[in-house]
């Protein structure tokens, strides 16, 4: 009998205290992944293949034209993230120059003959295009022209009908992955395979280094030089919903159509032709013939609501009501949509507008975590779409204007100085949610210039209009006392002007009111918020 081979030696202990990955190893429980690099690849590796980079962005299309879920959950995702629209406020330190490209801004941007070249789109319009076409396709391009217009290109514009030295996919960049050329077809016959024939090569910036190619998208890798769409993990799932709920609509239309459980015996197990187009007995509607296959055929038959069944001698007819869909199907559908929405950086209760699942806690604590993925996907607008273009259109206004020009000399770099405020979300449970913000306030723990700014709010411009709001009131309430005293000169007790106006009495503040003639005082009347104790009680005497 042969020796066995020692288990102590050297080759077996180092074997049995290895400490590597367990998903290097293959198994009958781990799924094999295939197109992977043995040795490592960066993240165009993976869209390599340019036919497969195209056909995945119409997929992708597809789902959103065709499907009744996956287009709705895109313009929700796209409505929660750019909502009104960004806002550009200036800060070059120079207050008038910041008022006068304030509106300047306002005004391009908000007419389409001058924002869009095909005179269609304003900025915010471009904003949403823009946010859509990352989700969707996965990329889009926008270009600045020189006529002061910016120009939209879907992600299928962008590419070469022939290969180029260090471009991917259409996009050439140097030794550093500095994107330095874009390749941009015209796009009008909607065909890339045309349009791609006519691409020509656009610098990504001019000669100064300002940016004049915007490419929104939202990178997964730093190598990853072009964007793929958020549905490529979730294609199966999002293609398998709309097929599971078109076999239930099938199978419950056929169901309230009819459902009998026949019952036979041995010797009526027969079918009886039509006579004449007229439903026979043992028949469920006019009945035609369908080719099985080379030698048979099976008899079909057209079921239809209303009618009539008249079993066969020996026959019992029960009816029957199933369930559908079962409870188990609104379970399966909801976990679905759960998966889709997380993909695109959506709670389940935002993706259909249904929060009948949700407690009030849930659901606040659902909606702040998907406004953490809507606030990063704002912040890729703002750094890939709003920033470079407002510094492109900043030097138009001074090309255009001498004494822009002069400022943008005298201040240098501080010109193009600038905030970009993506819009806010609104309040869960606004009492509560404003009673905090006004805790803030108090204990400094923000300033008012910064708290409006996260509610996309200029505190100058709130500052400014509740000034003359207030003076507007104290001024219209002093002329209809004075009337008062003209009408009735002998009145003892003339009322106050405050008599005719109710101003908003400050939170934590006690106001005790003093009879003139008793010098008697009333009850003081008090107006204390509970975020904060008041403190003192100053008297008026008016």
């Amino acid at each position: 009998m042969p020796r066995s081979s020692p288990t102590n030696n050297v080759s077996s202990f180092f074997e049995n205290q290895r400490a590597d990955y367990s998903a290097t190893k293959q198994s009958r429980f781990q799924r094999r992944r295939r197109g992977l690099a043995a040795g490592g690849a960066g993240g165009d590796y993976h869209i390599r293949n340019e036919s497969q980079y195209y056909e995945l962005m119409e997929q992708a299309r597809d789902l959103d034209r065709n499907d009744s879920i996956v287009g709705q959950v895109i313009n929700r995702a796209v409505a929660h993230t750019v909502q009104d629209g960004f806002q550009f406020l200036p800060e070059t330190g120079d207050p008038a120059l910041d008022t006068e490209l304030y509106y300047l801004w306002e005004d391009w941007s908000t007419d389409p003959d001058q924002c869009d070249i095909s005179g269609e789109q304003t900025f915010k319009e471009f904003e949403s295009a823009a946010m859509r076409s990352t989700l969707l396709d996965g990329d889009c391009v926008i270009k600045a022209l020189d006529n002061g217009a910016l120009e939209f290109h879907e992600g299928h514009e962008v590419g070469t009908s022939t290969r180029q030295k260090n471009t991917v996919l259409g996009v050439t960049q140097d030794t550093n992955r500095r994107r330095t050329h874009y390749w941009i077809g015209d796009g009008q016959n909607g065909s890339r395979g045309r349009s791609k024939e006519k691409s020509e090569q656009y610098a990504t910036r001019d000669s100064d280094g300002l940016r004049l190619i915007f490419h929104v998208h939202n990178k997964s890798r730093t190598t990853l030089t072009r964007g793929i769409t958020a549905f490529a993990p979730i294609f199966d799932v999002a293609g398998m919903i709309e097929d599971i709920n078109f076999a239930k609509l099938v199978q419950q239309q056929i169901v309230s159509c009819f459902a009998i459980i026949r019952e036979r015996s041995a010797d009526t197990s027969h079918r009886l032709p039509s006579v004449g187009g007229n439903i026979g007995e043992g028949e469920y509607g006019p009945q035609h013939t369908e080719r099985a296959d080379h030698n048979t055929q099976r008899l079909i038959d057209d079921i239809q609501p209303g009618l009539e069944i008249m079993g066969d001698p020996g026959e019992v007819l029960k009816g029957f009501s199933p369930n559908v869909p079962n409870a188990e199907f609104f379970e399966q559908f909801w976990l679905q949509i759960s998966m889709v929405g997380a993909n695109l950086g959506l709670a389940p209760c935002q993706v259909l507008l249904d929060f009948h699942r949700e407690t009030f806690v849930g659901y606040r604590g659902a909606l702040h975590e998907a406004r953490k993925g809507m606030r990063a996907n704002q912040n890729c607008l703002r750094r890939r779409f709003h920033s470079p273009a407002y510094r492109w259109k900043l030097t138009q206004f001074a090309a255009d204007d001498p004494a822009i020009m002069a400022a943008a000399e005298r201040l240098g770099p501080k010109f193009f100085k600038h905030k970009v405020q993506p819009p806010a979300f609104d309040y869960l449970e606004p009492v509560n949610d404003a009673a905090a913000d006004l805790l803030r306030i108090r204990n400094g723990l923000t300033s008012r210039r910064r708290q409006c700014a996260e509610r996309s709010q200029d505190w100058e411009e709130i500052a400014e209009e509740s000034v003359d709001d207030n003076a507007f009131a104290i001024q219209l309430a002093l002329k209809k006392a004075d009337e008062f005293r003209r009408l009735f000169p002998n009145e003892p007790d003339p009322p106050h002007w405050r008599d005719f106006i109710s101003m908003p009495t400050p939170d934590g503040i006690q106001v005790g009111l003093t009879n003139n003639q008793s010098g008697e005082s009333n009850a003081a009347t008090t107006n204390t918020s509970q975020a904060e104790p008041a403190r003192r009680a100053p008297t008026t005497n008016e």
